[in-house]
């Protein structure tokens, strides 16, 4: 079985040319099954950590939120903050990683992950959170040369369940990103 170390190397090594990337994301988002909105977004990604999400015209219940999130992460930072308490086969072609924050701050505090180990992409992920679980699935194509999501299922169950369909379209590919979105995504 792989270790962690390794397996984080072999997802990093997915598109090893690809440097940046742009590309529109269309979001379907319902809410209890009954409320339903889209949001359009710009997401701006460049290795080894810059990952951030504009969103145009946000309907009016969300703009308190802003119309800009950043994720500022890197492999080293997942192998920082993370220890794998389970890594296990779950097919010939698939691993599940399970993940365990090592420190309280570390958010979300656990993660599983389920790995196409053939071609070294997460088919899906679920973050746990103390109010519940996030899970995401992905659709990966063929853009360019490059195995990139054009499709990803987003859920949350419980009480008040949202899911969404966010699509991924008009790939920009090893582009130069605006300034301000590098200023903004730069860490503390």
């Amino acid at each position: 079985m792989p270790t962690l170390e390794e397996v984080v190397r072999r997802l990093e090594g997915v598109n090893p040319t690809l440097r940046t990337l742009v590309v529109d994301q269309d979001a379907d988002v319902r809410v209890l099954g009954v409320f339903r909105f889209v949001l359009r977004t710009t997401v701006y990604a460049a290795r080894p950590a810059v990952y951030t999400v504009v969103v145009h015209e946000a309907p009016a219940a969300l703009r308190s939120l802003g119309n800009t999130f950043q994720l500022v992460s890197s492999p080293q930072r997942v192998l920082a903050d993370y220890r794998a308490s389970a890594i296990r086969r779950t097919d010939p072609e698939g691993l599940v990683v399970e993940l365990q924050a090592q420190r309280a701050e570390v958010n979300p505090p656990s993660v599983t992950a389920l790995i196409d180990a053939r071609r070294w992409l997460i088919r899906e992920a679920t973050l746990h959170y103390p109010w519940g679980h996030l899970q995401v699935r992905y659709r990966y194509a063929d853009v360019e040369g490059y195995l990139l999501p054009d499709l990803a299922l987003a859920s949350i169950p419980g009480l008040l369940p949202v899911s969404a369909e966010l699509t991924y379209r008009n790939y920009r590919l090893n582009v130069p990103l605006p300034p301000d979105i590098l200023a903004r995504a730069s860490p503390p």
